[in-house]
């Protein structure tokens, strides 16, 4: 009877130790995911430093089970959105050409989203404009004076010494299944450098409301000779060109030299924009002016 009493004694203790004992857990790997959409850059590397001049940037993405969207951003802004994959390749390498308005540093942001709704972990890099500047020792007194921020948008004061003569035609333009549905501007520069160049910046705003997109990055004009300058603009291809049903295409001439923003124009708004056979997703959110000029406010020629 007690050797029975005492093997449940023992058994008893046994029982109890155990449930202190830490038993082995699982291991949790956190291993990558080999459908997950990603994005790399291959050029520019990130830290380097190029030139103040156009620039192909080279990336790549891959989304196993298609691509759905792109976008690639430069400080912020949005450089170029793919929306038209088709859904073919899982894998790209794409290509996009930058010109860069004035030296300074630059941020580039890319990422997409599959056919899943999946987004990838962005790709960034940073890099450098123009040549680096030495510092000069010599001293200087501190005055209060302003400090330009490199942006996509102009931000110069307006240099009265530049005039321009412009010319848009026709002054009505059409997005969907009408004609003409291109644009064509003219600008003549006086008193303006020889070697100047001229980059043209546009948005829509909407007749109703008031509503207006944001600036896109600019564009390049053509130049013809003796400091005429010329770009025909496809209506279809201006970002969010088809939010509205009347709308006004305003636009504004940068006058560039040597990489440095030495005038600017008023902003236009004398070309009316339709839509014709189109049927419109969605209206903008009713939101506050934001006009991009740091200096001075844009006086609206009419």
């Amino acid at each position: 009877m007690l050797r029975k009493i005492w093997i449940l004694i023992t058994l008893g203790w046994l029982l109890v130790g155990s449930s202190g004992c830490n038993w082995p857990q699982p291991i949790s790997m956190h291993l990558p995911v080999p459908d997950a959409p990603r994005v790399w850059f291959d050029a520019p590397r990130d830290g380097s430093r190029i030139p103040l001049a156009p620039y192909e940037i080279v990336y790549h993405v891959n989304a196993p089970a298609g691509l759905e969207r792109i976008e690639l951003k430069v400080n912020g802004e949005m450089l170029k959105e793919t929306t038209d994959t088709n859904n073919v390749d899982s894998m790209q390498t794409l290509r996009t050409i930058w010109t860069p308005l004035l030296p300074g540093a630059y941020t580039f942001n890319l990422k997409m989203q599959d056919i899943n709704g999946e987004w990838s972990l962005p790709a960034e890099v940073k890099v450098y404009i123009g040549e680096e500047v030495t510092p000069t020792t010599e001293t200087v007194t501190p005055t209060a004076t302003a400090t330009a921020t490199p942006t996509n948008t102009p931000t110069v004061e307006t240099n009265e010494a530049i005039t321009f003569n412009t010319q848009a035609s026709p002054r009505d333009a059409y997005y969907g299944n009408c004609n003409p549905h291109h644009v064509t501007l003219n600008v003549i520069l006086q008193n303006a450098p020889i070697n100047a160049s001229v980059v043209i910046f546009t948005r829509i705003q909407d007749k109703a409301s008031g509503n207006w997109t944001n600036w896109d990055s600019g564009t390049a004009m053509n130049p013809a000779g003796d400091n005429r300058f010329k770009r025909t603009l496809d209506i279809t291809q201006l970002d969010n060109a088809d939010l509205y049903v009347e709308s006004r295409l305003l636009y504004q001439f940068v006058v560039v030299e040597k990489g440095d923003m030495i005038g600017r124009s008023p902003v236009y708004q004398d070309v009316n924009l339709y839509a014709c056979g189109f049927t419109f997703p969605y209206l903008l959110e009713t939101k506050s002016p934001d006009l991009p000029f740091v200096i001075n406010t844009p006086i609206i020629v009419k």
